[in-house]
């Protein structure tokens, strides 16, 4: 970094954000925006209070990334001041505001004069992307503040991807099946044992392979009902199931209840037993609306079981360099994985329409045990297909950098992940999580 020609000074408070200054460093190093923060560019042979002051005086601009930290820090608030006295050519000054403290007075005398970023809530990887876009709107003469949604109330991305005609996306599904099934054979085991003559829903079925791992040659389940948006998958689905019954339809169209009671009419039925949602919730805009009206055709009794899975219980250790924890924050992103934190939401959701008996019966998948070939096709389940994602994204929009980044990022580091992940002294928990409720 040319200390003459800083571009963006970071300002921030090195211990709570360090590891955010690295991934906007990144993001701008993508805009080719350059920048300056004291943990790279501080020389051993610098005088810390006397470089500082010298490459304020030339910035571009001064970021603040504020905090509770940040708020109270000595060195920040030298930082801030050393900004302000630049009265002859003031330097423009942006706020990354990261968490809801109360702005200290000499950051609240700046703030009528600055522009705002609200990344309160955002993980790293996305609140660096988001400020990236504020900075390189910012070099570009436009005016930016960026307003965005608690991580919490992040909608559902809108996906185009046929995943039974896409090659990775079926390949991720087959891999999928047989973890799954592992993780939940003994509960669903359980869930159609009270049954009897029952009818078992299975909304997203793809291709019906992974109920089927449940149900077939169950006497318990007199009709298997799997209902998918994509025909292909269905067609599929009767080849290999005949015994079945399968419909096509988008869970989330206003004409899903009429497609239920149609189906209730034509098996000759009063609703459903076992309504299953393996892996779909976390796909849906509006999953208490799907809830809500599956409710409504469950019979007396009748259960519904859900599949979801939520990485904020993800643990990879040891993982000193936070390469896959990284990797955990992009798959939060990428334009298919859905939302990434849906599992957390099931229970409210189930409490809202007024279910009972909701239970948690089981969440975390982990390598505890495993064997490495077992390991290496749980590590392709997870990180294969963020990977796939990240190259399907590029090809859609290689005009983004952040994207391209992320990309070339994954595919320098993803041998040597996929080699520390096999060894029997890694251990990763993936969040899946089983619920049912009546």
């Amino acid at each position: 970094m040319n200390q003459s020609n800083p571009g963006v000074f970071i300002s921030h408070h090195s211990k709570s954000t360090i590891s955010l200054v690295i991934e906007l460093s990144n993001v701008l190093q993508a805009y080719d925006i350059d920048h300056w923060y004291a943990e790279r560019d501080i020389r051993p042979m610098d005088n810390y209070t006397e470089v500082i002051p010298l490459v304020i005086e030339e910035c571009k601009l001064f970021l603040l990334l504020l905090n509770k930290e940040s708020n109270v820090s000595k060195q920040v608030l030298r930082e801030v001041q050393c900004a302000l006295r630049q009265t002859k050519n003031p330097i423009p000054v942006m706020i990354a505001r990261l968490d809801d403290c109360e702005e200290s007075q000499s950051i609240a005398y700046i703030g009528s004069t600055v522009q705002y970023v609200d990344l309160r809530g955002l993980n790293k990887v996305v609140a660096a992307q988001k400020l990236g876009e504020a900075i390189n709107a910012w070099k570009n003469g436009h005016s930016t503040i960026v307003q965005e949604k608690n991580v919490f109330q992040i909608e559902r991305a809108e996906t185009a991807l046929d995943f039974y005609g896409d090659e990775g996306e079926r390949k991720r599904l087959a891999s999928q099946r047989q973890f799954v099934y592992d993780f939940a054979a003994e509960e669903y085991d359980s869930f159609i044992s009270e049954l009897h003559n029952g009818s078992f829903l299975d909304i997203g079925c793809n291709t019906g392979e992974q109920a089927m791992m449940f149900v077939e040659g169950r006497s318990e389940i007199q009709h298997y009902i799997g209902i998918d948006r994509e025909s292909l998958a269905l067609d599929k689905a009767r080849e290999f199931f005949p015994s079945g019954h399968f419909y096509q339809g988008n869970c989330e169209a206003d004409d899903f209840d009429q497609l239920l009671c149609k189906i209730e009419e034509e098996l000759d039925i009063d609703g459903f037993d076992l309504i299953n949602l393996s892996m779909v919730l976390l796909h849906m805009k509006e999953p208490q609306f799907v809830l809500d009206t599956l409710a409504g055709h469950l019979t007396d009794g009748g259960r519904i079981v859900i599949l979801d899975i939520d990485d904020g219980l993800n643990i990879a250790y040891p993982d000193p360099d936070e390469w896959f924890s990284k990797a955990v924050e992009i798959c939060s992103e990428t334009g298919y994985s859905g939302y990434r934190k849906s599992g957390r939401q099931v229970c409210q959701l189930l409490t809202d329409i007024e279910m009972h008996e909701i239970q948690l019966h089981k969440q975390g998948l982990s390598t505890a045990g495993m064997t490495r070939d077992k390991r290496s096709a749980f590590y392709e389940l997870y990180f294969w297909f963020i990977l796939d994602d990240l190259r399907k994204m590029n090809q859609q929009a290689p005009e983004n950098k952040i994207v391209l980044a992320e990309l070339n990022w994954f595919e320098e580091h993803y041998k040597e992940m996929k080699a520390r992940f096999k060894k029997k002294s890694f251990y990763f928990n993936l969040g899946f999580m089983l619920y049912s409720a009546t």
